[in-house]
Order: structure tokens, then C-alpha cells, then sequence
């Protein structure tokens, strides 16, 4: 399910019309113009910043895990799992064979979740597309892409600091007011989703 019609091209599309530029076609096709270079270096890192500097509710995801068997599982542990390419920060709570798995019965190590569960699937916060994105993160991010596009494509470090206040708030506030603020703020309100693992698995729970 997806929240809004929105792309990445969009997002930096609005930035850059905050700083006085054209739109911009692509970050990612082969023949790039000066200007899509800038915004492919810029927008990835920018995005991953944004998505990792508060726990976002919208950012919580439930996946079950592959097992990876090219690895070697650890002594204590019979499977390694690859865990999601996409994560930012978890996993939280690993639920092994439609059971939640407690205390040490599993342990990640790099990019590998080891456990004895046949079946895993974990809750975990991931770098959610942009079209899973609320109205209110899509805002903040096409003004801080503007604040960091303003010096490198249009050379207007007034407009930089501007729009960078806007985006954060002024710097005492230490990056947490302004559209950030206010995005912690409408995220707060909404309720990460129960896992449906949570109490057992909800087939065989159900019988009882």
C-alpha cells in the first residue's frame, strides 16, 4: 500500500524550484547533466540522514528473513539469516517459528541474524520508499533538499541558511525544530502497527 504518488525525482524536484532551478529528469540514468551529478551525490546521503535521525513510526516493517546458506552459523546457533538490505535500525523483536524468540536465543552479527528457528521474521526500521512517505516528511525533505542543494547548484549560502532554519529550526534547537519538529511531532501521533506475531502464531493461538 502506498501513501502518496510521489518519487525521489519529486522531492528533489521541489527542492531545487525552492532555490530558483529547473526541474531535473533523472538521478540515475547513464548520461547525467552537471546538475543531476550534484543531485545524485547529494540526495541519497540527505535521504538516509533524514530517515535515521528520529525512530519513525512510517519506517517500522515486519519481513520474514532468508537463510543465507553460503554462511556458517555460529556455535550456539544452527541458522544465519541475511537480514533486510534495507534496514536502518532493529531488529527489534524476532519472532522464530510463530513464537516470539526471547533473550538469548537470538544474536546478530553483521549483516546476519543467527538463531535456531526454521522460520524467521523480524520487526525492524527500514529506509521506507518515498511513496510510503506521509505529506508532512515529504515537505521537510524537499526543504532540506533545497538547504543542501542551495550552495553546490545555485551558490546562494543566504538561501541555504534560510531554508536550513526552515527545514530544522534555528540552531539551538539543535536540528529538532522547524519541519523537523513539526514531523516528529504528526509521526508521534500515529501508532506503529501490532505485529501479528506478537501473541504467538495467530493460526494456532486462535484455536485456543
Amino acid at each position: 500500500m502506498t501513501l502518496n504518488t510521489y518519487t525521489d525525482i519529486d522531492v528533489i524536484n521541489t527542492g531545487l524550484a525552492l532555490i530558483g532551478e529547473e526541474p531535473i529528469a533523472s538521478i540515475t540514468d547513464e548520461n547525467l547533466t552537471a546538475i543531476e551529478t550534484i543531485c545524485a551525490r547529494i540526495w541519497p546521503k540527505l535521504k538516509g540522514f533524514l530517515l535515521s535521525a528520529h525512530q519513525w513510526n512510517f519506517c517500522l516493517h515486519e519481513r520474514e528473513l532468508t537463510v543465507d546458506a553460503d554462511i556458517d552459523p555460529l556455535s550456539d546457533f544452527e541458522y544465519a539469516y541475511r537480514l533486510p538490505a534495507d534496514l536502518i535500525s532493529g531488529p527489534f523483536s524476532v519472532y522464530g517459528d510463530g513464537e516470539a524468540v526471547r533473550g538469548y536465543g537470538w544474536q546478530v552479527k553483521g549483516v546476519h541474524l543467527y538463531t535456531n528457528a526454521q522460520t524467521v521474521v523480524v520487526d525492524y526500521r527500514r529506509i521506507a520508499p518515498v511513496e510510503n512517505w506521509p505529506i508532512f516528511f515529504i515537505d521537510l525533505a524537499s526543504v532540506a533538499f533545497g538547504a543542501r542543494a542551495s550552495i553546490p547548484i545555485a551558490d546562494k549560502s543566504t538561501r541555504a541558511a534560510e531554508l536550513k532554519e526552515e527545514a530544522y529550526g534555528s540552531p539551538n534547537m539543535k536540528g529538532k525544530g522547524g519541519l523537523m519538529g513539526l514531523a516528529i511531532d504528526n509521526d508521534a501521533q500515529s501508532k506503529p502497527a501490532r505485529s501479528i506475531y506478537e501473541n504467538g502464531d495467530p493460526l494456532t493461538s486462535a484455536r485456543y
